[in-house]
């Protein structure tokens, strides 16, 4: 892939600021929304730059989780070559400082995207069910965390402190653990359905499950991790 110009984007939860790396230095930066109309409009500001080509350039960003999705969603749609990099990466190699301003910032991705042009690894979009299976596991990872953020406390109390204390406050409290169990029982059945209704998903967690101590929770986790490595992020030539 001989890549000419090399896009940066620092993500945020509303801008997005762009930084173009080209010719040995950037040439290029302005603000935007984060929004799918505003990302289209810089896409044809980017397509106006000297030389620019979809095919020899790149845009590089942190995966800032859900603030990532309109622009995924529209550089994808108009086949820019999007590269979708760990922050700890960038962070590492000098490219992102917090703190400073989100322009430096996106100089910085863009310049880290021309230095390690030889790491560059294509994104491109999970299937659907995986990104349900995604949203589950992790509504499933909250229920989770709440249902602990009630039950630790108790058994400290009841450990430690005062049982009939112990008893009073876990009776305050027993109608939510009851609906959150519920609700996470209801969570792991959705869970559940998806893997079987996939022959694909079937066919891994059958596999993966088959090895001893490796359950439901684990096998969907290791199943998101080597989606999100394997069809997320394929190595560019």
């Amino acid at each position: 892939m001989d890549i000419r110009h090399f896009i940066g984007i620092d993500v945020s939860k509303n801008t997005l600021d762009w930084a173009v790396y080209a010719n040995k230095g950037i040439i290029w930066q302005t603000q935007s929304e984060n929004s799918p109309v505003a990302i289209r409009a810089i896409i044809k500001q980017l397509l106006a730059l000297p030389n620019f080509q979809i095919a020899n350039c790149v845009v590089c960003m942190e995966h800032t989780g859900l603030y990532n999705a309109h622009a995924l969603e529209v550089l994808f749609q108009a086949q820019l070559p999007i590269w979708l990099e760990a922050s700890l990466h960038i962070k590492q190699a000098g490219g992102l400082q917090r703190g400073k301003s989100d322009n430096v910032d996106a100089q910085r991705i863009a310049e880290y995207a021309y230095r390690f042009q030889d790491r560059t690894r294509l994104w491109k979009p999970a299937r659907p069910v995986m990104k349900k299976l995604a949203e589950f596991t992790r509504l499933r990872q909250r229920l989770q965390g709440m249902i602990s953020q009630l039950k630790v406390p108790l058994n400290e109390q009841k450990r430690f402190g005062d049982r009939a204390l112990t008893t009073q406050l876990g009776q305050h409290c027993s109608s939510s653990l009851k609906a959150l169990l519920s609700d996470l029982k209801g969570v792991e059945k959705a869970i559940k359905q998806l893997i079987t209704d996939d022959p694909i998903l079937k066919s891994l967690f059958d596999l993966v499950t088959s090895i001893p101590g490796v359950g439901q929770v684990v096998a969907t986790e290791l199943i998101l991790a080597s989606d999100d490595r394997a069809a997320g992020a394929v190595q560019s030539h």
